[in-house]
């Protein structure tokens, strides 16, 4: 993969992370009408971070296992600092529920990263080493 196209996908995985790191520390309001769709983006939102961040290391040549390992317990790191600092952010509750489905994010997108590793650069069906 060329250097350019390296840079656009540090950009997009750090840029993204950022984001939905913000909006995990938004104050809100009572929403009741909504929870259920707030509570569902948890799992897509984490499947894309990891799924980022999974093809980000295989451009650094990371060894799959590795990759794995090394997202797997950052997401969970991350998942827990957010979920125990939203406790202080008015509106917003820890939940263990939410860590769960934080949890369940990680694991899909980490799943398609295994199965179709360089999906996101162009290199889908190459093989790559454990």
């Amino acid at each position: 993969m060329n250097r350019r196209r390296f840079r656009r996908l540090d950009v997009l995985a750090l840029g993204l992370s950022l984001v939905i790191l913000l909006a995990l520390f938004m104050p809100m309001g009572e929403h009741p009408a909504w929870q259920w769709l707030f509570n569902l983006a948890h799992v897509p939102v984490f499947a894309l971070l990891a799924w980022l961040w999974a093809e980000d290391l295989l451009d650094r040549r990371w060894p799959l296992r590795r990759r794995l390992a090394a997202i797997a317990l950052a997401g969970l790191a991350i998942s827990l600092a957010t979920e125990g600092l939203q406790s202080w952010v008015p509106g917003r509750q820890a939940d263990l529920a939410d860590l769960a489905r934080n949890a369940f994010g990680l694991l899909a997108g980490l799943a398609l990263h295994a199965y179709r590793p360089g999906l996101l650069a162009g290199r889908a069906g190459g093989r790559d080493q454990c």
